[in-house]
């Protein structure tokens, strides 16, 4: 339950840091790096199956629930002990790591060991132009502004349109196709996924540094639906050939790349508010987790596999829906943008008129006072 709060926390980070044009293929990469955990997970597991086998009496599969898998815990309590363990030993050195290198919020006072006060004042006014207000303090008004605008509401339906259909096809219904196909070995099994997510790492790096180059995120996620309404189409048929199937397996990778793409158009879109950007950033993984939670009992459960008919028929319409429902969220984002210019615009000519009046208004005064010299 702790652990909720890194993913919304360390993505505010990444929209507190960095510019708008920046931000995406950091995001991305962060992404990234997890799905990169998933895949060594993959072959560490295959790994151990396979040169651990019997050890101790043991057979190769409860290793990988002592060392770390989680697939097997209803199997095997008897070593949840050796399994808590093996998570604190994992989860320490990131926990040190975190506190020594992770700055705090650009907007705090104190600034990290490994950066000088040059530094982080030239971080502060690089983001001055994009970055609003600094934080401030978190009460009712705060979430009574944020409810009552847009942002809150059009991203939110967004992020839950891909929980619709992230939830299937992934590696977890591939490998589930795999163990009824009773022609693959473990390591196969754990391995032909990894492929899903490379697909995945892949776009993810791809996708943050064409939207930070355009300033553009509409085509990259058009994109990712045509992958995903291609696969699901394909899986809903079912009855196609093998080398078919896996295609639409792999091709379904591209799916995962959708979250870094949303976040950091979200820590755009809030990035003058920072309250709002915290509450909306969380937001989306709040509510999208708990709809995932419904969503897997209902229309992907494991007694369905390994067709999954259901929901893969739903990750379709939640595709085509997603794809209907881009041009909204772009709409939106485009007019905010035309205020914010005009606004600046306004500003300008404002400006530009105080100016020519202060300056009509000495020349005035030096023809006053020339008139009384002479």
């Amino acid at each position: 339950m702790v652990e909720a709060t890194c993913w919304p926390g360390l993505h505010f980070m990444i929209g507190s840091w960095y510019r708008n044009h920046e931000i995406n293929k950091r995001s991305g990469f962060f992404a990234a790096s997890g799905i990169a955990a998933t895949i060594f997970s993959g072959y560490i597991q295959a790994g151990i199956y396979t040169s651990m086998n019997g050890a101790s009496g043991l057979a190769g599969w409860r290793w990988l629930f002592i060392i770390g898998s989680e697939d097997n815990s209803q199997l095997l309590q008897d070593h949840l002990v050796n399994k808590m363990i093996s998570d604190f030993v994992i989860s320490l050195p990131l926990l040190v790591f975190g506190i020594i290198f992770i700055p705090d919020p650009i907007t705090s006072k104190d600034k990290s060991w490994w950066m000088t006060y040059r530094e982080k004042e030239l971080a502060v006014e690089r983001l001055a132009l994009e970055k609003g207000a600094p934080v401030g303090k978190l009460d009712l008004p705060i979430f009574k502004r944020v409810l009552g605008r847009w942002r809150f509401w059009i991203m939110n339906i967004t992020f839950s349109l891909y929980y619709f259909f992230y939830q299937a096809p992934t590696t977890s219904t591939m490998t589930l196709w795999l163990k009824t196909e009773e022609t693959y070995s473990i390591p196969q099994i754990n391995n032909l996924p990894t492929v899903y997510s490379a697909i995945s790492i892949i776009y993810m790096i791809g996708s943050g540094i064409y939207n930070d180059y355009t300033q553009n995120r509409l085509p990259s996620l058009l994109l990712i639906d045509f992958c995903n309404i291609t696969a699901e189409a394909i899986l809903v048929a079912w009855f196609v050939p093998k080398g078919v199937k896996y295609f639409a397996f792999w091709l379904a990778g591209t799916i995962q790349a959708t979250t870094p793409i949303i976040v950091s158009w979200t820590n755009e879109v809030c990035s003058r508010d920072a309250e709002e950007r915290a509450i909306v950033v969380a937001s989306l993984n709040s509510i999208g987790a708990a709809q995932g939670a419904w969503w897997n009992q209902v229309f992907v459960k494991t007694t369905s596999a390994p067709r999954f008919k259901l929901g893969y028929r739903m990750g379709l319409g939640g595709a085509i829906a997603m794809t209907a429902w881009l041009p909204v969220v772009e709409y939106f984002d485009r007019r905010q943008k035309r205020e914010a210019m005009e606004g600046v615009t306004r500003e300008i000519e404002h400006n530009d008129g105080s100016r020519q009046g202060s300056v009509a208004g000495r020349d005035k005064t030096n023809v006053r006072t020339t008139s009384v010299e002479s």
